[in-house]
């Protein structure tokens, strides 16, 4: 398993229909402007830059989730985190209104190790995405064999 890692890249389809739904926002906006500007532009201004961020998305294709045998990475378009199966106690899925994602927490050693001294509301250290080209459920079992083969 020397050097093997699998790479799961956003759902390009996804990011397509998000950055057109922006657009959607960005024009209703725009017929807004007349009979109330200040929200007119607000609309424009705030779905015109998630429409951006989506288009760079799309057209660059840069974030991932790669697996690897010591641990995992995410990387989003203005952020890269490298984790590593024995700083993780525990995975699993957490759905919110139709949204699905893995969370996770550390391990005790790591937590006092790094000083962590604060958590999410929802009692969880860290989350993965489910925006990847792979179902949440297959991706958590897939964390899970990774996690076990590291012990």
């Amino acid at each position: 398993m020397k050097n093997e890692f699998e790479i799961f890249r956003r759902n390009r389809e996804k990011d397509f229909m998000f950055f057109l739904l922006s657009l959607v926002f960005v024009v209703g906006g725009y017929y807004t402007l007349e009979k109330k500007p200040f929200m007119g532009w607000l609309c424009i201004s705030f779905f015109g830059f998630v429409a951006a961020a989506f288009l760079i998305q799309f057209v660059t294709n840069v974030s991932y989730l790669k697996l690897y045998e010591e641990g995992f990475e995410e990387k989003t378009l203005f952020h890269k985190k490298n984790y590593l199966w024995s700083d993780i106690k525990s995975f699993w899925k957490v759905s919110f209104r139709g949204n699905e994602s893995i969370s996770f927490n550390y391990t005790n050693e790591y937590i006092k190790r790094n000083r962590i001294t604060s958590i999410f509301s929802s009692r969880t250290h860290g989350r993965v995405t489910s925006s990847h080209t792979i179902e949440t459920d297959d991706l958590l079992k897939l964390m899970k064999n990774y996690k076990r083969r590291c012990k």
